[in-house]
C-alpha cells in the first residue's frame, strides 16, 4: 500500500523563494527539492488511495490565504529539520479540521499531537551543524511575510527512494471561492 498525505501546494515562485533560505554552501544540509515543498495537513501513512479520495471528495471549506512567516528547527532522528512557519489562521484550522473529520470517519488514524503548520525546507545531516542552522535562521528572517492563496487540498502518494522521497499527486479537491476572495 502507498504512503499518503494531504497537503496544500504553493505556486512555483513561492517554492523558489522558500528554497533561497537554505544554506547552499553547507554539505551538512540536505534541502528539500523545490518541487516537494508543501504544507502537510494530515499524514495518513500506508493507506488505501480510493478510501482517502472518497472521504475527501466534496470537502466543505472555502478558499483562503495562508501567511508564511517565522522560521525554526525541530530535532529529527538524525539531525535538525529546518522549517518555515505558517500562521495558523481560523481558515487553515477549519480545513485541517474538516479534512480530519472526514478522514477519521472513513477509519483513518490521524496524529493526536496539536497541529503545527510548517514547511520543511531542509534537514541537517548531523545534530551538531549549528553554523548551517544559524545561516538558515538568519536568511529566513529576511523573508518578508508572504500571503499565499489556497484554492485546493491535495492528496499525495509518497515513495521512499535512496535519493529521498518522491511525491506523486493522487487527487486535488478544489475549494470553493469564498465571498471574501470573490
Amino acid at each position: 500500500m502507498p504512503r499518503l498525505f494531504t497537503a496544500i501546494d504553493f505556486p512555483e515562485d513561492v517554492r523558489r523563494s522558500l528554497a533561497t533560505v537554505v544554506p547552499a554552501a553547507s554539505r551538512q544540509v540536505r534541502p528539500v527539492p523545490t518541487q516537494n515543498l508543501h504544507l502537510t495537513l494530515h499524514f495518513l501513512g500506508e493507506a488505501e488511495e480510493s478510501a482517502a479520495v472518497e472521504s475527501l471528495t466534496g470537502i466543505e471549506s472555502g478558499s483562503f490565504s495562508v501567511t508564511l512567516a517565522d522560521a525554526g528547527t525541530f530535532r529529527g532522528r538524525d539531525g535538525k529539520i529546518l522549517w518555515i512557519g505558517v500562521e495558523n489562521s481560523s481558515e487553515l484550522q477549519g480545513l485541517y479540521s474538516a479534512a480530519g473529520a472526514r478522514l477519521s470517519k472513513a477509519g483513518f488514524r490521524l496524529e493526536k499531537r496539536p497541529y503545527s503548520p510548517h514547511i520543511t525546507v531542509a534537514r541537517t545531516r548531523r545534530p551538531g551543524d549549528n553554523r548551517a542552522v544559524e545561516e538558515f535562521l538568519d536568511s529566513a528572517r529576511e523573508l518578508p511575510p508572504l500571503a499565499v492563496p489556497v484554492s485546493a487540498l491535495h492528496l499525495y502518494r509518497s515513495t521512499l527512494t535512496s535519493r529521498g522521497s518522491h511525491y506523486e499527486l493522487v487527487e486535488s479537491f478544489p475549494l470553493p471561492v469564498s465571498r471574501e476572495d470573490a
